[in-house]
């Protein structure tokens, strides 16, 4: 169906758009380097605000009652078994498989058969026009429906904006999910706890550790943002500003790509012309160069070093990471290194700087 064209190019400005956002979030002097990136003198290029002293606030995490409750129901509800089922009722939720046959004024109109295909959707947030998924609210499984729409006047086709339309929809399945009960049985075959109150204390334990670890990651991301707000760029060193902008480029071409738009088709959705576009990358490319010459200047200018240990230590937590238990597999999925993945500058970038907010941090002041 049409709309799933326009449903993409959402999630497709989303997606560069996240990218535009995340700029140099922690994910990841006036010294050369010794490691071949940002070889410069950067006190031609950067003027660092002072990093150290920084009012640093303290982490304040809690864990409740409902937060343990509500994850338990959350990994029962992943430990489900799901059943394909051919009777019941459909409600807002379920996961249904359906075709359909869309017709205005009693003639076919393209993209509106699936072609008996077997479409999976889930009802209520599949994107279809409005009253599509609703009108399939409350029929029988291994029914037909037979559904009086219209398109929404902005619809992105002019040939069906506007226009009233008929969608015979036949249902074929759902899926019913069977949660497990949240009883001593279950915990043991999902854990090594022996009692209920075991278990609630681990998971306890697991949220209170991930709510300080991204409590921490966001403050210490504001801190740096600071840092890179209240930092003056001089200049930008013509080969890295050159690289950002290629890669960026690149990013864009690829992810519109795999959407099936052109580059050229992004600036249309985006509404800009190339100059726009190359304003776009520059002010993108920019941004993260002067990141990254701020944390090469503090790196260097407190003597800071990446070791070969650290190096292979931070490729093996991304082949962890990733799901992998050693290198070879991380190659056989990808078809390709570590190193030529992710680059051996960014690798050793995203070391510098847990090195550098470590420093920062060590050396502030608690509120």
């Amino acid at each position: 169906m049409e709309e799933n064209k326009f449903m993409r190019k959402k999630i497709l400005v989303s997606l560069l758009a996240l990218c535009t956002l995340m700029v140099f979030c922690l994910t990841g002097c006036g010294k050369s380097g010794s490691d071949g990136i940002y070889d410069y003198d950067l006190s031609n290029y950067i003027v660092p605000a002072n990093y150290t002293g920084i009012q640093i606030s303290p982490i304040d995490v809690s864990v409740t009652a409902d937060d343990i409750k509500a994850e338990i129901d959350s990994r029962r509800e992943a430990d489900a078994e799901t059943e394909t089922v051919t009777t019941g009722t459909v409600a807002s939720g379920d996961a249904i498989n359906i075709d359909y046959v869309g017709t205005i004024d009693g003639e076919e109109f393209a993209g509106g058969n699936s072609q008996n295909q077997g479409v999976d959707i889930i009802v209520g947030s599949a994107g279809y026009i409005d009253g599509f998924e609703a009108g399939l609210v409350g029929a029988q499984v291994g029914s037909t429906v037979v559904l009086d729409l219209r398109f929404p006047d902005n619809y992105g086709s002019t040939d069906l904006a506007g226009k009233d339309c008929q969608f015979t929809v036949t249902i074929h399945t759902k899926e019913l999910k069977h949660i497990p009960d949240y009883d001593l049985d279950w915990v043991k075959s999902v854990s090594s706890c022996e009692s209920l109150n075991d278990y609630e204390a681990t998971v306890y334990d697991e949220l209170l550790k991930e709510a300080t670890e991204k409590a921490e990651h966001d403050r210490n991301n504001a801190i740096w943002q600071q840092l890179v707000e209240k930092s003056d760029a001089l200049d930008y060193p013509s080969k890295e500003l050159k690289e950002e902008m290629d890669r960026y480029r690149q990013y864009i071409s690829s992810t519109a790509s795999q959407f099936g738009y052109t580059l050229n088709d992004y600036m249309s959705i985006m509404g800009m012309d190339e100059a726009k576009l190359n304003e776009e990358i520059e002010n993108y490319a920019k941004e993260v160069v002067k990141n990254e010459m701020l944390l090469f200047y503090i790196a260097r200018e407190q003597g800071m070093t990446v070791s070969d240990e650290e190096y292979s230590k931070a490729i093996d937590d991304i082949i962890k990471e990733q799901g992998f238990e050693s290198e070879q597999e991380f190659e056989d999925q990808y078809k390709m290194t570590v190193e030529e993945l992710y680059s051996r500058k960014y690798i050793i970038t995203d070391i510098y700087l847990e090195k550098v907010m470590d420093y920062i941090i060590e050396n502030g002041k608690i509120q």
